[in-house]
């Protein structure tokens, strides 16, 4: 038995040698050391997402950079661009939950899993982090199966085995997405003045604020209709970028944004606690249209080289009517703050004046008397309520249809606020009321309702108001 069984050992000891020098000669399949579950590829004790201000990121020919000014982070190479900061500080905290699955020492990159096979000689791709005083670099390569992706740490060093949320980021979309779409960065209801040029002689629109009211200067000087406004500033504040068409433009004469077709200019004054103030100032071209088929625009931030795209619709909101923006109101102070309304009508001059909640009527000889209060409300309405239509005549052109008279409205804390001139107009088979304040905006609203402007129609105790006036007086210019 004890010679039976020292042959088998040693045939057993025989087959070990030749398996050991087999392998020895033919190396199987590289190894691989799985580390501890959850070891982060950058250690979280050394690399905080919030720290980075600077992320290079290099693809094939493609070398971009970013940076972060404390407030804002900005696209800087090749092209200087604002971006999302959340698009941008994806980059950086995808970095830091890269967790390791597997590592393969760098004495195993052969075969199948060799560097060039695994996408990292040369790498893919390579993103670099500053962060304060410190800088990590990953280089990144193909992405495999099972949502995992390629990463080493240094260009030779081992390579891991991670989840493809950063090579996803940055192999499956353009820098391009991550930029505010927002052609105008910053407007929003703090917006001081808006203007709206047109290439076109006499289109160019003007709007100030003064005392938190709006006012059209340009056409024509006339108080602004506040919502009108609003909604173009919310319109200016989301107009998007539909497409970024050449981020170094040669020639902006390709794109007819040398001699814009319009440029919009949105001014905001901010006023620190010393009292000084700051303007900021947003500023976009437009060009020529896409093509003949597309109404879109070329167009481009003045301080930004990308020509865009945008889109038809958007161009078209952007260059209303300019009477679209002006108030419907003929006046704009508000009721308990007019004092006195001066009539100058077919019969003669009057004037109205608040008395508490009573209205006196005092005649051209000086007499005064009890004003009927809803005749004076009606004068009220045609004044301050909103018209039905804004339109704007050319300055010094005579006005269609009949004259009526004029009204002047004083106010409480100053002099005359207003003076109307009024017309009757017929409209198809509608008559109408002409309100012209001398600013070259006519306000229109159907003849219902409107008072005559005569001492008899106020005076206490006298008749209502029919309604039209049938005078026919010869049509005066605009003032």
């Amino acid at each position: 038995m004890n010679i039976r069984l020292t042959l088998i050992v040693l045939v057993l000891a025989v087959v070990a040698g030749v398996v050991a020098f087999i392998k020895l000669r033919n190396p199987g399949p590289p190894s691989t050391t799985q580390p501890a579950a959850g070891t982060r590829l950058l250690s979280p004790d050394e690399f905080n997402p919030d720290d980075v201000t600077r992320i290079s990121v290099d693809k094939g020919d493609e070398h971009v950079v970013f940076e972060y000014d404390g407030e804002k982070w900005w696209q800087t190479e090749p092209v200087r661009f604002e971006m999302v900061t959340w698009s941008i500080r994806m980059l950086s905290t995808s970095a830091a939950d890269l967790t390791i699955s597997e590592t393969i020492p760098a004495r195993d990159l052969a075969g199948d899993l060799s560097a060039a096979k695994l996408g990292l000689d040369p790498a893919m791709a390579t993103v670099a982090f500053d962060a304060g005083e410190k800088q990590f670099t990953l280089y990144l390569g193909r992405i495999a199966a099972g949502g995992k992706a390629y990463a080493r740490l240094t260009p030779d060093g081992e390579v891991s085995v991670v989840e493809d949320t950063l090579h996803r980021r940055v192999f499956d979309s353009s820098p391009r997405e991550w930029r505010v779409k927002n052609l105008l960065q910053g407007v929003g209801a703090d917006a001081s003045r808006i203007t709206i040029e047109q290439s076109e002689p006499g289109r160019t629109i003007s709007l100030v604020k003064t005392a938190s009211k709006w006012r059209l200067t340009l056409p024509i000087d006339t108080a602004a209709d506040e919502t009108a406004v609003s909604r173009l500033i919310g319109t200016l504040g989301s107009l998007q970028v539909e497409s970024f068409v050449d981020d170094n433009p040669a020639d902006l004469a390709d794109f007819g944004l040398d001699n814009p077709w319009a440029t919009i200019t949105v001014e905001t004054d901010k006023v620190d606690s010393e009292g000084k103030v700051t303007t900021k100032r947003e500023s976009a071209l437009l060009g020529s249209p896409f093509d003949l088929q597309d109404a879109a625009r070329y167009a481009k931030r003045a301080d930004q080289p990308p020509v865009v795209k945008v889109r038809a619709n958007d161009i078209r909101m952007l260059t209303p009517d300019p009477a679209s923006l002006a108030s419907r109101a003929v006046v704009t102070l508000p009721r308990q703050d007019i004092r006195a309304l001066v009539i100058d009508g077919q019969e003669g001059r009057f004037r109205l004046e608040r008395n508490l909640d009573a209205w006196t009527i005092t005649n051209d000889d000086g007499s005064t008397a009890p004003a009927r209060t809803e005749a004076v409300i009606s004068l009220l309405d045609q004044l301050t309520l909103p018209c039905q239509g804004v339109e704007i005549a050319a300055q010094g052109a005579a006005v269609e249809g009949s004259y009526l008279g004029k009204v002047a409205v004083e106010g409480f804390s100053s002099g005359t606020v207003a003076e109307t001139t009024w017309y009757r107009r017929q409209k198809d088979d509608a008559a109408q009321l002409v309100l012209a304040d001398g600013s070259g905006a006519l306000r229109w609203r159907p003849m219902v309702n409107v008072p005559e402007l005569v001492a008899e129609t106020f005076a206490a105790g006298a008749a209502t108001g029919g309604g039209e006036s049938g005078a026919t007086n010869e049509p005066e210019p605009v003032k």
